[in-house]
């Protein structure tokens, strides 16, 4: 099972309860309070435990005009993605997938579990096109 290093915890957890505030409050039906880190820890777990699709690409880092290392990607029935290294042993990263649209903006209502994976699978397709990702070999699902 993929672990966190501490500091890597504490870094994406804090991104995701203010760059993303409320997206895994909302996904982790938590109300009136901020996720922990703990909450955080075990969403990510639980993203690569029950994912559907599974894959390995190199992501593009736009801010540096390169490519991130080689990862594993992990994407669960509510388009939660685990990032892990290519072992998978340690956590990169788990963000949810909005589409770049902002949380709190549904593009899709109602979205059928089936429509979303299309959906995810049309994204990832479009993103290696446009070589925002590269080096993509599908393990599942994707």
């Amino acid at each position: 099972m993929s672990t966190w290093t501490p500091a890597n915890l504490t870094r994406h957890h804090q991104k995701r309860i203010t760059k993303d505030q409320g997206c895994f409050e909302d996904l982790l039906a938590i109300n009136g309070r901020t996720m922990t880190k703990a909450e955080y820890e075990q969403r990510s777990q639980d993203a690569v435990a029950t994912a559907w699709g599974e894959y390995e690409a190199q992501g593009r880092d736009v801010a540096r005009m390169s490519y991130y290392p080689k990862a594993a990607l992990f994407v669960d029935n509510e388009l939660v993605v685990a990032v892990t290294d290519l072992g998978r042993a340690e956590f990169l990263t788990c963000f949810h997938e909005h589409f770049d649209v902002p949380h709190g903006i549904d593009p899709g209502p109602g979205a059928s579990l089936s429509q979303s994976q299309l959906r995810y699978k049309q994204k990832l397709q479009n993103d290696e096109r446009c070589g925002m990702i590269i080096h993509v070999r599908r393990i599942r699902g994707v």
